[in-house]
C-alpha cells in the first residue's frame, strides 16, 4: 500500500513538471502583443526574410475601432532603449542622421518605414488620419543576418488623438515575431 502511494506521488510530480515545461516552451514561441489602446488593436503581425538580400520585412495592421476619427503618430526606434531586438540580440533603430557621432553606435539601421500611404522621411515618426472602422498597414524593412529566427521584441511609440484631441502617448510591445525566410 505504501509503495502504491509513493509511485502515485512520483508519477503525479513528473506529470506536473512535464506540464509546466510544455506550457513554458509553447509560450516562448507565441507572438505576444501588448496594445495600450484597446480600440486601436494590432493584427496580422508578420515578418518575412529574403535570403538573397538579408532584408527582413515586418508588417502589421492597425484598426481604428473608435467611433471618431483617429490621428495616429508612430515612432519606431528613435531612442536607445526602444526599437527592435532580434533573436540574436542585435538591436535596430531608425537612423535620423547618417553620420551623427555616437547616436547610431551599436545599432543596425531600419531603412524603410511606411504607415498606410505615409513614408518615413527625416522625422522619426509616421502619421495617419484614420476614419472610424478603417485599417492601415505598418511596414518596415531592415537588413538582418540570415538565420535570425525571430524578432524578440518590437517597441512602437503611439501618440493618439481622437477628432484632434490628444488622448495619450503610449507604447505597443510585440514579442516573438517569427521570421519566415524565403
Amino acid at each position: 500500500m505504501k509503495n502504491k502511494f509513493s509511485i502515485t506521488i512520483f508519477v503525479t510530480c513528473i506529470l506536473l513538471v512535464a506540464t509546466v515545461f510544455t506550457v513554458t516552451a509553447q509560450d516562448a514561441h507565441e507572438i505576444k502583443i501588448s496594445s495600450p489602446y484597446p480600440s486601436l488593436p494590432l493584427s496580422d503581425v508578420k515578418a518575412s526574410g529574403n535570403q538573397k538580400t538579408g532584408i527582413v520585412e515586418i508588417t502589421m495592421s492597425f484598426k481604428n475601432n473608435y467611433s471618431k476619427s483617429a490621428g495616429v503618430s508612430l515612432a519606431i526606434g528613435g531612442f536607445d532603449d526602444l526599437g527592435i531586438t532580434d533573436s540574436k540580440g542585435i538591436k535596430y533603430k531608425v537612423f535620423t542622421q547618417k553620420n551623427a557621432v555616437n547616436t547610431n553606435k551599436g545599432f543596425q539601421n531600419i531603412s524603410f518605414v511606411q504607415f498606410g500611404d505615409k513614408k518615413f522621411n527625416w522625422v522619426a515618426t509616421v502619421k495617419q488620419e484614420m476614419s472610424a472602422g478603417e485599417s492601415r498597414t505598418l511596414t518596415l524593412r531592415m537588413k538582418s543576418e540570415n538565420g535570425v529566427k525571430s524578432i524578440g521584441n518590437f517597441h512602437i511609440r503611439c501618440i493618439l488623438s481622437l477628432d484632434y484631441e490628444h488622448i495619450g502617448d503610449k507604447m505597443y510591445l510585440i514579442e516573438n515575431i517569427p521570421v519566415v525566410w524565403k
